[in-house]
């Protein structure tokens, strides 16, 4: 679809008031007011369109992590997160619909991986446990001993230590991301 028309369409449900935009920095934020998403929850709309659809909004939820992972722990001020917060409602969806039956395990545990620092930064030490331990359980052959398994493990190790204190379980999931770390050859990763 030309982005034109995308944006045009966007701007005529604002105008007719169904659809709310409000700054967050420097971009807009857009969300469906309730009657309007209760109407259009009345129309049959195919699994597959779905399912796409789904799939689309996990995909855009994991690039906005990567894009912005790396600022989260540095956000000191309640004003500085509030910008991203409307993003954790977003995940959160996106994390269900991975792991659920009609979702993408895959797609679910690189988002997971994505969302561990965000968890960990906002101190949400329980979701993190929950979001890391299922990617983690999700994994297959071709994704054990990646980066992925290394962030998740190191998540699960760091939420563990905080909710149930340095059992086995924290150091054996911090001792599994550490070796990884130093499978690939990561400095960096090894130091974190």
């Amino acid at each position: 679809m030309d982005e034109a028309l995308v944006f045009n369409a966007i701007d005529s449900l604002v105008a007719k008031s169904m659809v709310a935009a409000r700054p967050a920095g420097a971009t807009m934020r857009y969300r469906l007011l309730d009657t309007t998403r209760a109407y259009a929850l009345q129309f049959e709309v195919q699994d597959a369109e779905l399912t796409e659809l789904a799939a689309r909004h996990a995909t855009y939820c994991l690039r906005w992590l990567e894009d912005t992972g790396n600022e989260w722990p540095t956000l000191s001020s309640a004003s500085q997160r509030s910008l991203h917060l409307a993003g954790l409602a977003n995940v959160r969806g996106a994390l269900d619909w991975c792991f659920g039956s009609n979702g993408d395990a895959r797609l679910g545990i690189r988002l997971a991986a994505a969302a561990a620092p965000l968890f960990l930064s906002m101190s949400l030490l329980t979701e993190c446990h929950r979001w890391s331990s299922r990617a983690i359980f999700a994994l297959d052959n071709s994704m054990r001993n990646g980066r992925e398994e290394m962030h998740l493990q190191a998540a699960l190790g760091v939420s563990l230590m905080f909710t149930h204190g340095g059992r086995d379980a924290a150091r054996v999931a911090l001792n599994r991301s550490f070796s990884i770390a130093e499978q690939c050859g990561d400095a960096l990763d090894q130091i974190q």
